[in-house]
């Protein structure tokens, strides 16, 4: 076994070797080239003898980027020096090469000018393989070090130009994603600027325009949640608007520009209170239930129904919203598969659903319910999710009400933690903010009602502590 392990370390002390030669080798031609400024240096038959050699030796990792960088370097010349036309292999062999040079840092002036944005656009590939296997909390330097490769993605990929519309909106959702669990603002600043930039990117009359418009729309409205901004929710609703009617002829992108619309016209409605724009936001989002026939985007639509429903039922009363509702959110969970990354998110809502049947009925079974299935949305949801503070409050919500019901302290310690907690993980700008800090400062009344002896003038909650369901 031990000579094994002496034979795999002389194996790799002989490739470092030879590697380190042929980076020579060809470190001396371009060398050789700067020194002559004649660039049929690199057209010599012996310089392909020397890149094919180099290549054959190199790894797609961190410790042969000298090697990368070299064999990319000589390929972006022979590209210069060839005739137009005939140069396109060469192209993309210094693309590929120059590829991992910049996801692993490379500053832009060190790369070709004119090979850059498709560098960018390749590195993008590399930047959704990285996320796909990122842990549900990496560590704070993986998180900026990924970061800092969208954002140079970003700069490096050039506005006006249609073939790089897909690339920029492909580049917004990576961003978005980055932003959800656990980024910075800069991150959905960024999303926003590359959604935008892919939309003014376009050419007229593009295949995917409506998921474009849509995807701007849906950015918009994550931001209208991030800051309040009214501004953003306008414009998210215009956009998705502009979404449907790029939609015509294709179901498909058609549900998916309802979806935003019926999203966005809900916010409208929590903001503003008018009925006519949650009875729209149902009729957008019903629309778009019907026509979506694939159960991964089917599952979202059906959570954003329901969400709209129990809205409805708040403001009418109307026990049959509130079965809807129930239905809804539901059906969302039984028909999202189970890697389904929007899966806790429908488990909060089927959660929050059953606290509202409870308080309608007075029915423990739907108490316990939702105190179980907020329990598994957040069980299933990474450490540093934006979303994270306001389950977390919802969860304490329903383990309050149950100590309500049935006075077990053990409710109340779990309910009041749990409040805590979630005023730790939500942001003041964060819409939600205030009735976060409502339900913990109910939980904590609610021990201080159960522990010390107070004059009957306080028998009830100061002004500005309500005691039933948080407004949201």
């Amino acid at each position: 076994m031990t000579g094994r392990f002496t034979q795999g370390r002389d194996q790799d002390f002989t490739r470092e070797h030879e590697l380190e030669q042929r980076i020579a080798v060809v470190g001396l031609r371009l060398d050789r080239l700067s020194r002559e400024q004649d660039l049929g240096v690199v057209l010599e038959p012996e310089a392909l003898v020397e890149a094919r050699q180099l290549a054959a030796i190199l790894r797609d990792d961190e410790a042969d980027l000298e090697g990368h960088y070299a064999l990319g370097w000589l390929h972006a010349f022979r590209y210069r020096a060839l005739p137009e036309g005939a140069g396109q292999r060469d192209r993309q062999e210094a693309v590929t090469k120059f590829t991992p040079c910049f996801v692993f840092g490379a500053d832009e002036e060190d790369l070709p000018d004119e090979l850059l944005p498709d560098v960018a656009e390749r590195a993008l590939g590399f930047a959704w393989r990285i996320q796909q296997k990122m842990n549900a909390s990496p560590s704070p330097e993986l998180r900026s070090r990924f970061a800092d490769l969208l954002r140079r993605i970003a700069a490096a990929v050039p506005r006006g130009e249609s073939e790089h519309a897909e690339t920029l909106s492909n580049l917004s959702v990576i961003l978005k994603s980055h932003f959800d669990t656990g980024g910075e603002s800069a991150d959905l600043e960024a999303a926003i600027d590359a959604a935008l930039g892919a939309v003014e990117s376009m050419a007229t009359g593009h295949p995917n325009q409506p998921v474009m418009l849509s995807n701007l729309s849906g950015m918009l409205r994550g931001r209208f949640t991030h800051r309040g901004t009214a501004a953003d929710l306008d414009d998210a609703i215009e956009i998705a608007r502009l979404a449907v009617q790029a939609a015509a002829g294709s179901p498909a992108h058609r549900a998916g520009g309802l979806n935003n619309l019926g999203a966005a016209l809900q916010s409208k409605f929590t903001e503003k209170g008018i009925l006519s724009d949650l009875d729209a936001a149902i009729e957008a989002l019903q629309e778009a239930s019907d026509l979506i026939v694939d159960d991964h985007e089917k599952a979202g639509v059906l959570h954003n129904l329901g969400n709209a429903w129990r809205a409805r039922y708040e403001n009418t009363g109307a026990s049959a919203d509130l079965e809807n509702a129930m239905e809804c959110c539901q059906a969302a969970i039984e028909t999202a598969p189970e890697e389904h990354p929007g899966r806790s998110m429908f488990l909060y809502g089927l959660g929050d659903i059953a606290l509202t049947r409870f308080e309608r009925t007075g029915e423990a079974v739907h108490l316990d319910q939702s105190v179980n299935v907020l329990a598994e949305a957040l069980e299933i949801l990474p450490p540093g999710h934006r979303a994270r503070g306001l389950r977390l409050s919802g969860l304490g919500r329903a383990l309050l009400a149950r100590y309500r019901l049935g006075g077990d302290s053990l409710d109340l310690d779990a309910a009041i933690e749990t409040n805590r907690a979630a005023s730790r993980e939500i942001a003041p700008q964060q819409i939600e903010f205030n009735a976060v800090i409502n339900n913990l400062a109910t939980s904590l009344w609610q021990r201080f009602e159960r522990t010390e002896p107070f004059p009957t003038c306080l028998s009830s909650p100061p002004v500005g502590l309500t005691t039933g369901r948080s407004p949201w």
